[in-house]
């Protein structure tokens, strides 16, 4: 009789993720639950009291302990399923940010490979001693050697309780050098250079061109805000550039037609001054002709050999021929005035001085002065127009999108967060009692929990005169005390320490360490010998 096994074929597990017993806590609904389990994915919680609906989307607050600081970063996840007997829920994480993600991948490969873990609510990292293996037999009794007697326990706690004391003696040596010539730094992190993008103009986002994520290069678009008003005042200027260039045509034409009549009724007037000369002329010839009949009928009229009404009607004739000469000339003064004011863009019709072609002019140097003033206020709204596409001020990568298609924003708000191709950096908030002792180009020790090695950084920028924040750490959470604080940036000296940084996960906190620079006189001697003396905090720890 044969003997058939029997074979059960099970389907794979169909988890994405590896789910991790280390605990974490979640911040829902304004109650702070411990984690059963968790995962890239999502998490599960005991001991909530209630009847969540099913696909529900909560908001919550993930929060992790490492070593001695608080990492924790806001989320959403959607509701999976809930068992209101043993009052578990599990929910999905939704949408979560790069750098969100980045950590937890962090913290689940050092979990899962043995590098770090949880103890006492708290990941720490372990420090697993290698202990060298002897070279010679392991079984020495089969030689005939004798094995050595272990040491007595009174031996042995006396060993213990002189490294017991050497550890504390240094600890203590330690912090007293610490706080008199160092200064720690513990809210500091691993962070990426980001810059902010704020809406320029209010409106409505009507196209959204990347998606959180993507790489961008400088100028790329990231989304378009359509603004009524913005384009109504588009339209209106070119409305009003074509009104002040129909404007500028009719005075053009004006200032012709204008020309066109000054320049015949200059030779109109110049015509006129022929005949009033040729006029005045015969007048003059007349008017000589008749004086000197006058000037015999005078000497006749003195001899008697003329009547008295002979001699008046010779004076009456140069008389009259006297007024038509003293009228011609004023015809000839008017005509020659009329042809030089015809050079000034004026002339006379009936004895009346009319034309406006420098008026005309001057209204044309305004309305081209109109036309150009108008172009310049379209340029500046088809600026604001370019304004209403979001561009990205650097080449990088997009980590958020704040606002969603059709919502609206207002100037000035954030829109996106773009973190700049490149290497990171640290950015810390110091006290300003500490401020003495940092200055740019100041090298300070980076300490990352868990390792042993200690990496250089250079102080690059000092911001000062920031508002009064609570936690401005938000990276970490250390601090819960409100005070004025300094930010600081630091960038790595070496590439090598810049590889090894760019491997940890964003948001990563760490700890520094300055020399103090303005001691007294009297320490600086004690300082460099201690330093010579004693290895760095780092080393020790």
């Amino acid at each position: 009789m044969s003997i058939i096994p029997h074979i059960t074929h099970e389907p794979p597990c169909q988890r994405r993720h590896f789910r991790l017993i280390a605990p974490i806590k979640v911040q829902l609904l304004g109650k702070v639950f411990r984690t059963k389990d968790w995962s890239i994915g999502g998490f599960r919680i005991t001991g909530f009291d209630g009847k969540p609906d099913p696909n529900t989307k909560y908001k919550c607050h993930i929060q992790l302990s490492f070593g001695e600081f608080k990492i924790g970063f806001n989320a959403q996840a959607l509701l999976i399923w809930y068992d209101e007997k043993n009052q578990e829920l599990a929910a999905e994480f939704e949408e979560l940010e790069p750098k969100q993600k980045e950590l937890l991948q962090y913290f689940t490969s050092a979990l899962i490979g043995g590098e770090m873990s949880s103890i006492d609510d708290t990941i720490r990292r372990l420090e697993i001693p290698v202990t060298k293996v002897s070279e010679s037999l392991a079984c020495n009794v089969d030689l005939g050697i004798a094995t050595k007697k272990r040491p007595s326990k009174k031996t042995a706690m006396s060993a213990a309780y002189i490294v017991l004391g050497l550890l504390l003696t240094y600890y203590a040596i330690d912090t007293l050098y610490s706080s008199v010539f160092k200064v720690r730094v513990n809210l500091a992190a691993i962070v990426s250079p980001e810059r902010t993008i704020v809406a320029p103009v209010s409106g409505t986002v009507e196209q959204l061109y990347v998606e959180q994520g993507d790489n961008v290069g400088p100028s790329a678009p990231i989304m378009y805000i359509h603004n009524y008003a913005v384009l109504e005042r588009v339209e209106l200027a070119k409305i009003k550039i074509l009104e002040s260039k129909l404007e500028l045509k009719s005075y053009k034409e004006q200032l012709a037609s204008q020309k066109n009549k000054l320049s015949s009724y200059k030779e109109i007037g110049a015509t006129k001054l022929d005949i009033s000369s040729a006029r005045l002329n015969a007048i003059e010839k007349k008017w000589s002709i008749a004086e000197r009949k006058r000037a015999r009928f005078q000497a006749l009229f003195d001899d008697g050999k003329v009547s008295e009404e002979l001699f008046d009607q010779a004076a009456s004739a140069v008389f009259s021929l006297r007024g038509e000469l003293d009228v011609a000339l004023a015809e000839q003064k008017i005509a020659q005035q009329a042809i030089r004011e015809t050079d000034k863009g004026r002339f006379f019709t009936d004895h009346r001085l009319e034309g406006g072609l420098n008026e005309i002019r001057s209204a044309l140097r305004e309305a081209k002065s109109q036309v150009k003033l108008e172009e310049k206020r379209l340029e500046v709204m088809n600026a604001r127009l370019r304004q209403l596409v979001v561009m990205s001020p650097l080449a990088g990568q997009v980590v958020n999108i704040y606002p969603q298609l059709y919502e609206n924003v207002n100037k000035g708000d954030p829109v996106a967060v773009v973190e700049r191709d490149g290497g990171r950096e640290i950015e810390a908030y110091i006290s300003t009692d500490n401020l003495q002792h940092v200055f740019i180009d100041q090298i300070a020790q980076v300490i990352i929990t868990g390792r042993s090695n200690v990496i250089s950084a250079k102080v690059t920028h000092i911001e000062r005169n920031l508002l009064m924040e609570t936690d401005p750490n938000i990276i970490s959470g250390v601090n819960e005390n409100a005070f004025r604080p300094v930010k600081i940036r630091l960038s790595f000296l070496n590439k090598d320490d810049q590889i090894v940084i760019e491997r940890l996960p964003g948001g990563l906190p760490v700890v520094l360490e300055f020399d103090k620079q303005n001691l007294p006189s009297a320490l600086k001697p004690l300082a460099s010998l201690v330093n010579w003396l004693m290895p760095t905090t780092a080393s020790a720890l």
